[in-house]
């Protein structure tokens, strides 16, 4: 029988097994901006047990440490062992057996040790109406579109220009050109959520014909619309931020840039970022352009305290994706012995031994098969 004032005549059983599947969500959510960086760094992790023959969780303190080790940048080595302590987290298992002071201390040497990376090159508009020139003549109309998007809203190309949609806001977002046939059309772009918006955004750029025709967004927008007969649904553009960045060196090359090999996507905010401080504009303008969380940096600016060239560049360096620099992991079959892995009955999540088995090539198993959280784990 139902104990007294549940809901509907539902059983206990039954409202226990609802929250614990709510705590599971809001335990993902904490993570739901990463999810393509969680899905690598555990994926690394749970194919380095299976090679030298330990637990996912739990590990020993020396199989933790033998896995920084791999790593030639401590700073890469640090965000992969975050993502084993919310795996920890999320299992509800003990850390104590490997988060140690010893891990603490190789962690900071790793960090001491690092080469220093070599900021990737903006991308200013003189190089932007370049790609683009090439991009239109060899008929790579998306391409060209992505430049000038990326350019003018200075967007984060892995999570806000590349899953672009039409008209799914709650989604991802929506496009749309105001006035089109008017004389100054406004390009209308609207993000469910940005990095420091969490509640999302609203952004519009105007047009700048016919002073610039090829960085006029409202007009790239329609053009492209024009040349591609796309269905105004779903996503804009089929990109990973990996062809992405390939596709980019290509063009630069094409245009005779030098270097092109030290491009990267993140140039495009970066360039732009730096013509607006080139022309003068105040740096509180550029901060919300760009979406950097700047609060205290604009008081000290009202206050005359600090040179905004520096801040900028102090801001973009923070906003910088990091490239991780892991030496290709090139290791032999795993070991055939037992080894545990992640899975779940019912409710609650349990670990349970299991043979190893051969791998199958280009493949491998979730360590949990729990529905929510195979959302971010590649299929086997």
């Amino acid at each position: 029988m139902a104990p007294c004032g549940l809901p509907g005549g539902a059983d206990l059983d039954t409202v226990l097994a609802s929250l614990d599947e709510r705590t599971r969500e809001i335990a993902i959510a904490t993570i739901a901006k990463s999810l393509p960086s969680y899905t690598a760094k555990l994926n690394l992790w749970t194919s380095f047990c299976a090679f030298v023959g330990s637990r996912p969780l739990e590990p020993s303190e020396a199989t933790v440490l033998r896995y920084v080790s791999l790593f030639r940048n401590g700073r890469s080595a640090e965000g992969y062992i975050s993502a084993l302590r919310w795996l920890h987290d999320f299992c509800r298992r003990s850390v104590a057996g490997w988060d140690t002071r010893s891990l603490a201390q190789l962690l900071r040497g790793a960090v001491k040790l690092s080469t220093p990376t070599r900021k990737a090159p903006s991308i200013g508009w003189g190089v932007v109406r370049k790609l683009v020139a090439r991009a239109t003549q060899g008929q790579d109309h998306d391409f060209a579109l992505m430049c000038v998007l990326a350019s003018v809203f200075l967007f984060r190309v892995p999570d806000e220009l590349l899953p672009l949609r039409f008209s799914e806001p709650a989604q991802h977002s929506a496009v749309a050109v105001e006035d089109p046939h008017g004389p100054t059309p406004t390009l209308r772009i609207q993000l469910r959520s940005r990095k420091n918006l969490p509640t999302g955004v609203v952004l519009r750029r105007g047009c700048l014909c016919p002073r610039d025709k090829v960085m006029c967004a409202p007009h790239a927008f329609m053009r492209w619309l024009a040349r591609t007969s796309r269905p105004p649904h779903g996503r804009l553009f089929r990109m990973s931020p990996t062809s992405f960045t390939r596709l980019l060196r290509i063009y630069l090359r094409r245009a005779e840039v030098p270097e092109p090999e030290s491009y990267s996507s993140h140039g495009f905010r970066r360039g732009t970022a730096q013509a607006m401080v080139a022309r003068d504009a105040p740096l509180s303008h550029i901060l919300t352009a760009g979406n950097w969380r700047s609060a205290a940096f604009v008081e000290y600016l009202d206050k005359q305290a600090v040179d905004e060239r520096a801040v900028l560049h102090l801001l973009m360096d923070d906003d910088d994706v990091e490239e991780d620099n892991l030496e290709p992991a090139r290791l032999p079959p795993p070991r055939r012995e037992p080894v545990s892995t992640v899975v779940t009955s019912g409710s609650p999540v349990a670990v349970a031994a299991v043979a190893a088995r051969p791998p199958a090539k280009r493949s491998w198993e979730p360590p949990f098969a729990y529905k929510r959280i195979e959302n971010f784990f590649p299929p086997p």
